[in-house]
């Protein structure tokens, strides 16, 4: 019971102290800034963002001006860099209708040491149509973090208080000025694509130029992208979809993160001289003149380069983009997808897609045998609904059983991707087609089936329109060889009866 008393007392004593130090001891109260919204024309009159035409930033150990040129667009002067023509706008914006939020008033200039205004910090001048040039002088930041000290040359009297966004941008550099998204490209206007990776590996993406185009070029390169090129023997129609979604659009997206050298002087310090991966698209547009009866096209080409990791952890890169005189880094997160590549994904794999009205022949041959089909021409063409009169070996068979069978034949494809290799001896089955181009006579297209293993079999292709190719990579089922020869027996012996 004593121990609470005397407890209780103590409590008491320290409340009175703490009452009459409240009384006694005025509380501190920070210097209060009277926030008006001022603006910079208050202290530049008439001076517009419209009327600039240049603008420089000045540090001890950084400068840069730019210039807008004829058609409005920023460029450097000195060291080239490519321009981000937001940042210097919006940087312009902030420095000739800032809001000023306070004013300090001063005797004389050396009083501006303290702001970081006595030599400058960073010095922003902006060169107006007229000729006029103002210049501002910022310093540090506030203690709170919130602004920026600047002084406008000429008014010596005060100093004043700018938000630090605004303020923030007389400490850009390279990095925050430069342009570092790669093109946008539609792949409406796509030409060609290539892809290297440790100098082979090659991929090239080629529409057919040779149709008709019609409503317009972009549509015909849109509906029909044409051929892949692969190491660089192997000629395969492309999936267009397929195409943009797995190929076009993840290395579109690849994004140039950060500046780390504003020259080419050295791309051997990072692995740019041999580059890792080199992807370059190319871009054509048509245009029309009188007396160009297709029109005329205006090629562009954009390529990116990949060199060395930055560091052991391989999460970054360095990069050279298009026609931008700068290196950069890019993320492996973005280049995972190029990584990822496999052509495999994005070809048509059909061994020879050919639409059975466009044939007048096939021949088919194996080691110890030979069938000949041919159908009536005067019914290969028209309506679904007209028969054929096809014959293997003079005798007739079944229209629809024959169109059943010749599914299997043009339906061969390929399923597995493999290592380079060439096919050995002589191949166990060919198969060719006279092709009919609506026009006149089309391709011969010769396909040899070559052993592989005991399960697959590797395939050349001649097609007389585009010569000889090596499928050194792509391989076919003997599961499917096997039954394409099967129903062949049964078409023969009449056994194959498709319902009508």
């Amino acid at each position: 019971m004593k121990k609470k008393i005397i407890a209780s007392g103590v409590l008491v004593v320290l409340m009175a102290v703490a009452v009459a130090l409240y009384f006694i001891i005025p509380a501190y109260e920070p210097e209060e800034f009277e926030f008006v919204p001022l603006h910079m024309y208050d202290f530049l009159p008439e001076r517009f963002t419209a009327d600039v035409v240049g603008f420089a930033i000045e540090r001890e150990d950084f400068e840069i001006d730019f210039v807008l040129n004829e058609d409005e667009i920023w460029e450097t002067t000195g060291v080239f860099v490519n321009v981000n023509q937001m940042a210097i706008n919006t940087t312009v914006r902030d420095f000739i209708n800032p809001i000023i939020n306070h004013r300090i008033e001063i005797d004389n200039l050396a009083e501006t040491a303290q702001y970081g205004l006595y030599p400058p910090v960073s010095t922003v001048s902006v060169t107006f149509a007229d000729g006029g040039i103002e210049v501002v002088h910022v310093g540090y930041r506030t203690p709170d973090n919130a602004f920026y000290y600047v002084r406008v040359e000429g008014i010596d009297d005060e100093v004043l208080l700018m938000r630090r966004a605004a303020g923030s941008r007389a400490y850009f550099g390279y990095n925050e000025f430069v342009a570092r998204g790669m093109r946008e490209m539609d792949p409406s206007f796509l030409f060609s694509f290539q892809l290297v990776r440790e100098g082979h590996e090659q991929i090239w993406v080629m529409p057919n130029i040779m149709r008709p185009i019609p409503h317009g070029f972009h549509r015909h390169m849109a509906g029909l992208v044409g051929l892949i090129m692969y190491e660089p023997v192997e000629w395969r129609d492309i999936v267009p979809n397929e195409f943009i979604e797995r190929v076009f659009n993840p290395i579109t997206d690849i994004r140039l993160e950060r500046l780390v050298d504003i020259t080419l002087d050295n791309l051997a310090d990072f692995g740019l001289d041999e580059p890792w991966i080199e992807i370059a698209f190319e871009e054509v547009h048509q245009g029309y003149e009188e007396g160009h009866a297709w029109g005329i096209f205006d090629n562009h080409r954009w390529t990116l380069i990949i060199g060395n990791p930055t560091d052991d952890s391989h999460e970054h890169f360095y990069a050279v983009y298009g026609g931008i005189p700068h290196v950069f880094t890019v993320s492996a997160r973005d280049l995972n997808p190029v990584l990822a590549l496999d052509y495999f994904w994005i070809i048509n794999r059909f061994v020879s897609i050919i639409n059975i009205w466009q044939v007048y022949d096939i021949t088919i041959e194996g080691r110890d045998r030979s069938h000949f089909f041919e159908i009536n021409t005067d019914y290969a063409r028209g309506p679904a609904e007209h028969h054929f009169r096809p014959t293997v070996d003079g005798v007739n068979v079944q229209d629809n059983a024959f169109r059943w069978f010749y599914q299997l034949v043009a339906g061969l494809t390929f399923e597995i991707l493999t290592e380079p290799h060439l096919p050995q001896g002589e191949p166990d089955l060919v198969i060719e087609f006279t092709t009919d181009d609506e026009w006149e006579n089309g391709p011969i297209i010769r396909n040899e089936f070559f052993v592989y293993d005991p399960n697959f079999y590797s395939v050349i292709q001649e097609n007389s329109a585009r010569g000889r190719q090596e499928y050194s990579r792509l391989l076919v089922s003997r599961r499917d060889i096997d039954s394409l020869w099967r129903y062949l027996d049964r078409l023969i012996a009449g056994e194959l009866d498709i319902a009508r």
